[in-house]
């Protein structure tokens, strides 16, 4: 049965919403009021999960045309200049405006020329170029210090600690005292750009253009297909948020970026049907953030769905052994240390969450999207674990129930993570944008999952069946 042209923009469109909201609510000078953008991304949620049925009766001009996506871009390297002659201290005493006035001509005269009628793939290499010239930009002109926030800072020594033979989980002096609260595979990512004496955050640039590499090569896993039903709205989207002054924020300030990519290559292994590999990625995943707890759960039930108990089970094992092969090592070396850092900081509502919620006027988790706040606010945040554990399984549940299918994979764990973080007991913007990075995986599957089925023999068929490959069943 052939699916309308309103279901297969469903997931491009909601994602743009999504990530529209996210730029707006999480740029550093626009702190939308939590609870209205919690609502909107609220509604995102249901609109990720309403059924088919549901969506195509309500949507039936959603398609919409979609080389309108080609203009984003367009607007997020116009807002990231604005951002950037905002925040770099040298250009916003007024000597850069010049400067920033041609790359704002320059890049939004290549950007249109593209859009209007060039090749879209092209958008995603200009948006590649402009976006790390602007990220240049800041690393010139923001230092990698404590006030400018304390996560690279953290990572810098944690890799001062790892070469001088000490552990790298203790506590920190930044001034204010923090322990090391990243996995693994998170900080080591960046020894590489340490050891080569660069800026780290020429790391961060690496993992967008991992996650760029991840959207492409997964689109084209069907060569078969024209080239405007593969990979152009999964490369114009990612042009556009790689352009977005939140991201760019990101890029330049934390460790975020490398969650992302472990997710986006994670993801377009398990989508391609690429098992053992996706195993692999997800235990590094496992190693790298303790986010995967939301996203895990969704990939073995599809594992399971498709593969089977006995064949699920090597996977997950697999995806044990990488985790257990990078993390033992660092909790054998202390212990203690690497459990206070990488679980009880966070997760220990009654530590450090309540005392930055103590400590800070007005109180942070009131002002970040999101509903934490409110049960901060009346002493209730007991509740919001149980909560987000609830939403998790509700929705894992229904993806279940509806055949743990690969075309509804990214849609069920994207909405599942979006409605665990809104009840998260700390709230950073970055954290919401995983759920983007796991979307546009699904978008960038979407003209597979959608492709209309072909007529094969039974045999063709079977041996169709008996091969991983991104026709979807």
């Amino acid at each position: 049965m052939t699916t309308s042209i309103a279901s297969r923009s469903r997931p491009i469109w909601v994602w743009v919403v999504a990530a529209l909201v996210l730029d707006l609510a999480g740029a550093q000078h626009v702190y939308l009021l939590p609870t209205v953008a919690a609502a909107a991304l609220t509604g995102l949620v249901l609109l990720w999960l309403v059924p088919e049925t549901v969506w195509q009766f309500f949507a039936h001009g959603a398609a919409g045309p979609q080389r309108l996506l080609a203009l984003l871009p367009i607007a997020g390297f116009a807002a990231a200049m604005i951002d950037v002659a905002t925040f770099v201290p040298v250009l916003k005493e007024g000597g850069g405006w010049t400067v920033l006035r041609l790359w704002l001509l320059a890049g939004g005269i290549a950007a249109l020329l593209l859009a209007t009628g060039g090749r879209r793939v092209w958008i995603a290499v200009v948006a590649l170029v402009l976006g790390t010239a602007v990220r240049m930009i800041h690393m010139d002109h923001v230092q990698i210090i404590p006030t400018n926030g304390d996560m690279l800072p953290l990572v810098q020594g944690a890799l001062d600690n790892l070469l001088a033979g000490r552990s790298p989980y203790r506590m920190y002096q930044m001034p204010w005292e923090v322990p090391l609260t990243y996995q693994p595979t998170t900080w080591l990512a960046y020894l590489p750009s340490y050891l080569l004496g660069v800026d780290l955050r020429w790391t961060n640039v690496v993992a967008e253009i991992v996650i760029l590499g991840a959207l492409a090569w997964l689109s084209a896993q069907r060569s078969d297909l024209p080239t405007t039903l593969r990979s152009e709205p999964a490369l114009v989207l990612w042009a556009w948020l790689y352009l977005q002054p939140s991201v760019i924020h990101w890029d330049t300030g934390n460790t975020a970026p490398i969650t992302w990519a472990l997710l986006a290559v994670t993801f377009a292994l398990v989508l391609a049907g690429r098992a053992q590999q996706g195993a692999v990625a997800l235990g590094l995943t496992a190693a790298g953030t303790p986010l995967v707890a939301v996203f895990a759960p969704f990939v073995g039930l599809h594992w399971l769905r498709r593969y089977g108990f006995t064949a699920t089970a090597r996977l997950v094992l697999i995806s044990g052994i990488v985790a257990g092969i990078v993390v033992t090592p660092f909790l054998l070396w202390a212990p203690q240390d690497f459990i206070t850092g990488t679980y009880r900081w966070f997760n220990n509502i009654a530590g450090w969450p309540r005392q930055k919620w103590l400590e800070t006027d007005p109180h942070i988790w009131s002002i970040i999207t999101g509903y934490s706040g409110e049960f901060w606010s009346r002493g209730t945040e007991r509740w919001l674990k149980p909560i987000q554990g609830l939403i998790a399984a509700v929705v894992a549940l229904v993806y279940w129930l509806r055949g743990a299918r690969a075309e509804m994979l990214s849609s069920h764990a994207a909405a599942a993570y979006l409605g665990f973080m809104l009840f998260n007991p700390v709230l950073w913007p970055y954290l919401y944008n995983p759920v983007l990075i796991v979307g546009l995986v699904g978008v960038a599957a979407l003209a597979v999952a959608q492709a209309e089925p072909v007529a094969v023999s039974a045999p063709a068929a079977d041996a169709a069946r008996r091969k991983p490959s991104l026709t979807y069943e």
